[in-house]
């Protein structure tokens, strides 16, 4: 998802419409239904998927397995991780169409988000505008540290309480959405800081691989496939 296309896709996914098998049905349509929220803030304009840039160049079949994972979770074939908007019946629609497809070729994969999405620029009313973006980091590694791979990546505590979004736990700061367990009850997990300066009785951090230090590694991840 590295191109301007998939900013507009997002675009569309988050507005919860202009979930069409017909894009040209939208064509010259200034607003969406379920964009109540650009009111005074902003417009959508039309675009071709032409216009987007690296669009014809872009890896369609990669996106296409990435769409189809978050339909699986939106058609309610995996658990939720936390409460959510329920998801458009248009956007559903098409989650059963991708679904459906075996063939997710580049070609396949292309003519479905031709097919099924209409792209749009979102055009603020003043300054620029802004897109938050997730993404899952693949990079090399090793299971034994060495000089190229010397920065642990340290695995999900066992004693980690997920704590569900809108709930709370007794004695802990409302808002908190994760725990330590422990034998008197859940308590606030140590900082970042107290565990890497070894301020914390967590117990020995356990790693899987080790990264390089010119890669990033502040962040929580399953481990990936390690070389060496």
């Amino acid at each position: 998802m590295r191109h301007a296309w998939s900013a507009a896709i997002l675009g569309l996914l988050a507005a919860g419409s202009a979930m069409t098998a017909d894009a040209s049905s939208l064509a010259g349509k200034s607003s969406l239904a379920g964009t109540a929220s650009l009111a005074g803030k902003a417009s959508l304009k039309p675009l071709t998927f032409g216009d987007l840039a690296g669009w014809a160049d872009d890896d369609h079949a990669a996106a296409f397995r990435a769409f189809r994972r978050s339909c699986e979770a939106l058609s309610g074939q995996q658990a939720e991780l936390r409460p959510a908007r329920n998801p458009d019946a248009a956007l559903l629609t098409i989650c059963r169409t991708a679904l459906s497809i075996q063939d997710g070729s580049k070609a396949n994969a292309r003519r479905f988000f031709e097919d099924h999405f209409a792209p749009y620029e979102v055009v603020p009313t003043t300054g620029r505008g802004f897109l938050t973006g997730y993404y899952e980091p693949e990079f090399q590694g090793s299971r034994h540290p060495d000089a190229s791979y010397a920065v642990p990546l340290l695995d999900r505590p066992d004693d980690l309480i997920t704590i569900p979004q809108g709930e709370t736990l007794p004695g802990l700061e409302p808002g908190l959405q994760a725990a330590r367990r422990t034998p008197k009850g859940p308590e606030a997990y140590p900082d970042r800081a107290a565990i890497e300066e070894g301020r914390s009785d967590r117990g020995p951090n356990r790693s899987s691989i080790c990264a390089s230090p010119a890669r990033p590694s502040s962040f929580m991840s399953r481990a990936p496939p390690a070389s060496g």
